[in-house]
């Protein structure tokens, strides 16, 4: 019936490895619709585009010949069908989300018919869910990785999972936590200023960084902390290896900007997360939105945080502006003047050292002038802003 969106979800979901990622390969005459390949705690899944193709008509004849065609009621085979045919319209729906690109209705109805499934099959079915949305979004298809409608719904997912448990004090989140942040880095790490997993990196900070300082549970507390210093470092690495994103250097700076006012900019997250509460009511409960002021936070420590991140920018002799005025913009936005000076002074001081030896060189056609001169030129146009 769909026996290759079965195939892929197979792959995927019996798969224990930390990275699954579905991409397109040459043409071949090997019999398989998908060539698997292990290596390094990741699985490459490799599909042809005459396969992707067939992929998608599969699910297409499924969807009209079946369910179209019949009834053009989907609505009631998910509340009169046989297990058989929920699932097979559920094989559907992951066919046409793996092939198209933001199909609202077919997303509105797989979200139906996983809690449809959900309710029969309990927390293993959700948990393969979650490794099958999660591994469409660490594609290397760049329109299905980019899908605005994937993100909300991982969102989604990320709520019933995730925050829920963790404040209803369910079960040990931590490794979906880890799971959910590491792909999403993956994700921008794949496609260059992947806008929408920042965007889904930034709501989960807003919301995680509320619960840690809001809650009253050491343990909840004790949880968020390690994910949020999880995805410190994982955020750290990647903007490293990516000194030219600006969505990840953007990301770097709202989380910076949260470790020193855990409420910055939080309403809106907050407010998201209370809407999708709203819309999985049966599943979970909406967030008790308190105003807490005076929270108290490190502010050495975040200092000192940036502080060794310049040094390291200037250690490298970055030549990118971006990175140094995303360090410098929590400290200008939050006031911090005695901190933003002392920055400044950093960098000046480096900028001032770097010019006099720009003035000893006797040969200035040498790549290594050019290089220093552009390493200045970038440092003092940081102070300038």
């Amino acid at each position: 019936m769909v026996v290759l969106s079965q195939r892929l979800y197979d792959i995927i979901t019996d798969s224990k490895l930390k990275w699954k990622t579905i991409q397109f390969i040459a043409p071949n005459e090997v019999p398989n619709p998908f060539i698997t390949y292990e290596e390094n705690d990741t699985i490459e899944i490799g599909v042809t585009k005459k396969n992707y193709l067939k992929l998608f008509k599969e699910a297409h004849h499924y969807w009209h010949h079946k369910i179209i065609d019949v009834s053009n009621d989907y609505l009631n085979v998910i509340q009169t069908g046989s297990d058989e045919e929920i699932w097979n319209l559920y094989l559907c729906t992951i066919g046409y989300m793996i092939t198209t690109n933001e199909n609202h209705t077919i997303i509105r109805l797989h979200e139906l018919l996983v809690f449809e499934i959900y309710d029969d099959q309990g927390e293993e079915f959700i948990d393969k869910e979650l490794d099958l949305i999660t591994a469409f979004l660490t594609s290397r298809l760049r329109r299905i990785n980019k899908s605005s409608s994937l993100w909300f719904w991982i969102k989604k997912l990320t709520v019933l999972t995730l925050f829920n448990p963790l404040l209803n004090h369910q079960k040990d989140v931590k490794s979906i936590g880890s799971m959910l942040i590491d792909r999403a880095f993956r994700s921008s790490q794949l496609h260059f200023a992947n806008y929408y997993a920042s965007n889904y990196l930034r709501w989960f900070i807003s919301v995680l960084g509320y619960i840690q300082y809001s809650e009253q549970s050491s343990l909840v507390k004790e949880t968020a902390q390690q994910l949020l210093q999880h995805l410190q470092k994982g955020l750290q690495d990647l903007c490293r290896s990516n000194l030219r994103d600006v969505a990840l250097w953007n990301l770097f700076e709202y989380y910076l900007i949260t470790k020193y006012n855990p409420h910055h900019n939080v309403t809106f997250s907050l407010n998201e997360y209370n809407r999708i509460a709203d819309q999985l009511s049966d599943y979970v409960e909406p967030l008790d939105i308190m105003e807490t002021d005076n929270i108290s936070v490190d502010k050495e420590s975040n200092t000192k945080y940036i502080i060794d991140e310049i040094s390291w920018l200037l250690k490298v002799k970055c030549l990118i502006e971006t990175p140094y005025t995303t360090l410098l913009r929590p400290l200008i936005q939050l006031e911090l003047h005695d901190e933003l000076r002392l920055v400044r002074d950093m960098i000046g001081t480096k900028c001032v050292e770097e010019q006099e030896l720009l003035n000893d060189f006797d040969d200035k056609d040498t790549e290594l002038f050019k290089q220093k001169s552009e390493f200045v030129h970038t440092l003092s146009s940081v102070l300038i802003k």
